[in-house]
C-alpha cells in the first residue's frame, strides 16, 4: 500500500498586484483599470485589464497620475497603510480610516456594513478595496488553488491589507487621529471586578493555551469550533461567569480570549491557517513570579 501523500500547508500569495489579479473576475478587472486606462477599460477582456494594470504600475508617470486622481481620503487612507511597511493588520486599518473624519464612498450600501466579528465597521476599509487602491492578500485554501477577496465582511476575510510599493512612495504617511474625548464626571457608583480577579483570568487563560498549542482558524479567521469548545472545557469557568450574580459575563471565554489578541499576544503562522503565542508571552510565563512581577 502506498504511503498517503502529505500536502503542504496553504500559504498566502506575495504582496503584489500581479500575483493577485488573475484571481479576480472580468468585471471587478474593468473597474480597476480604468484607474489606469479611464473609459478604454470597458472595452477591454480580462487579459487586457490584468496587462493595463500591470504596465501603468511600472510607469511613474502614470503611477503619479492617478495618485493625483485619488480623493483626500483615499491618498490618506494610503499613509496610514504606509505607516506599517507595503502591508497593515486589517482589524487596525479598518479602525484607523474612519478616525480620519474624512468623507468616503460606502461602495457597499446595499450589503451589511458591520461585522459580528466584533463589530468592527469595514465601511472605509472597503471604500479603498472597491477601486483597486488596496488589496486583501490572498491565502491556498484546502484542496488547492487560492482565495482572493474584494471586500471584507463576516464571510470573507483576510488578516492582511496591501498596496504596491509605488503607489505607497508617492503618499506622505499619515499618523493616526486622537480621539477628543471629554471628562467624564459625576458618575454614579458601580460594581466591577477587581483588577486582580481579571488578571488571575488573563493568566489561567494563557496557561491554558501554552498547553493547547496551536490555534487552529477558520478562513474566516476565527478560532474553530472544537478548539473553542476544548478551551471552554479545559478553563471550565464559563457557566460559573455567566451567572455571576454581580458582575454577569457571558461568553467568558471568547472575551478573554479575544481580549489576549488585542493586547498582542497572539502571532499568526506562515501559513495563515492558525495562531501561537508569541516568543515573548512564552518568555514572560516560564519566568520565575519573581522575574515577572518586575516586570
Amino acid at each position: 500500500m502506498s504511503p498517503l501523500r502529505r500536502t503542504p500547508p496553504p500559504r498566502p500569495l506575495r504582496l503584489s498586484y500581479a500575483t493577485h489579479l488573475p484571481r479576480l473576475s472580468a468585471e471587478v478587472l474593468k473597474r480597476f483599470a480604468r484607474m489606469w486606462v479611464g473609459r478604454e477599460a470597458s472595452r477591454l477582456n480580462k487579459e487586457a485589464c490584468i496587462q493595463a494594470i500591470c504596465q501603468g504600475l511600472t510607469d511613474a508617470a502614470a503611477v503619479q497620475r492617478v495618485i493625483a486622481d485619488l480623493s483626500d481620503f483615499e491618498r490618506a487612507g494610503l499613509g496610514l497603510l504606509k505607516r506599517y511597511g507595503q502591508s497593515a493588520p486589517t482589524e487596525v486599518l479598518a479602525t484607523e480610516l474612519p478616525m480620519l473624519g474624512m468623507p468616503f464612498e460606502d461602495h457597499r450600501a446595499h450589503h451589511t456594513s458591520w461585522s459580528a466579528r466584533g463589530g468592527a465597521d469595514y465601511r472605509a476599509l472597503n471604500c479603498l478595496l472597491h477601486r483597486g487602491i488596496a488589496m486583501l492578500l490572498g491565502r491556498g485554501q484546502e484542496y488547492g488553488g487560492y482565495s482572493v477577496h474584494l471586500y471584507v465582511d463576516d464571510y470573507h476575510y483576510s488578516p492582511t491589507v496591501f498596496a504596491e510599493s509605488c503607489l505607497l512612495e508617492h503618499v506622505t504617511p499619515v499618523p493616526p487621529v486622537p480621539l477628543s474625548l471629554e471628562p467624564v464626571t459625576d458618575m454614579e457608583p458601580g460594581i466591577a471586578k477587581q483588577p486582580a480577579e481579571v488578571v488571575l483570568r488573563l493568566i489561567a487563560m494563557v496557561e491554558t493555551l501554552r498547553k493547547i498549542g496551536r490555534i487552529p482558524l477558520t478562513s474566516r479567521g476565527r478560532p474553530t469550533r472544537p478548539f473553542l469548545s476544548k478551551l471552554t472545557k479545559m478553563l471550565g469557568w464559563e457557566a460559573v461567569l455567566a451567572t455571576d450574580a454581580l458582575t454577569p459575563l457571558p461568553e467568558a471565554t471568547l472575551f478573554f480570549f479575544w481580549l489576549l489578541a488585542g493586547l498582542g499576544f497572539y502571532k499568526h503562522l506562515p501559513d495563515g491557517t492558525g495562531m501561537d503565542l508569541t516568543p515573548e508571552t512564552t518568555v514572560f510565563f516560564e519566568a520565575s513570579y519573581e522575574a515577572q512581577a518586575v516586570r
